[in-house]
């Protein structure tokens, strides 16, 4: 139902035709809508609609040309030569950035690798098996604790020396 009222017929008309339109279309896609719309008694109202009138149907061109223009240019980049060529292109792209992350990441291991074969050269100078090397012994009780003082010897039956090349046992 569309219900318009204006002391212009020409306006009446007009907004009527448009109102019928958008009516239709609306219920195409929805249910049925209620369009009501009242005209008021204040001649500014009615001046304004006059005055909008005459300008509308310039208006309502325009922006049907600028919609019907963006529908062109979005439809020309979905036709199927232009949609393989960006496919290709975009693949060409992935690519791209795959083999640069690939030697990007292998330079990286690299380094990392280099930088840990640094830190396992520092632990094997630091660690107890270089002095041993120097001549120096670790003792050990039966259950493996270290021995490091004489008292601590005394007191174990059986201990355990480990020198640079071996481990030998010990009983009192």
């Amino acid at each position: 139902m569309f219900i318009f009222h204006s002391h212009y017929p020409r306006v009446s008309a007009f907004i009527c035709i448009i109102g019928i339109s958008i009516a239709r279309t609306i219920n195409r896609i929805n249910p049925p809508i209620k369009i009501v719309i009242t005209g008021s008694s204040r001649d500014s109202k009615t001046d304004r609609l006059d005055s909008i009138s005459d300008r509308l149907p310039r208006a309502l061109s325009i922006v049907s040309n600028n919609k019907r223009s963006l529908l062109l240019q979005t439809s020309a980049g979905l036709r199927p030569q232009v949609l393989k060529f960006k496919l290709v292109e975009r693949t060409e792209l992935i690519n791209r950035f795959v083999k640069n992350i690939k030697s990007n990441m292998k330079i990286k291991i690299q380094h990392h690798q280099i930088a840990l074969e640094g830190l396992e050269r520092i632990r094997q100078t630091l660690g107890y098996e270089a002095t041993l090397r120097r001549g120096y012994t670790v003792v050990r009780n039966k259950d493996g604790k270290l021995i490091t003082r004489l008292k601590e010897a005394d007191v174990n039956k059986e201990l355990e020396i480990e020198f640079y090349d071996g481990k030998t046992s010990l009983f009192k």
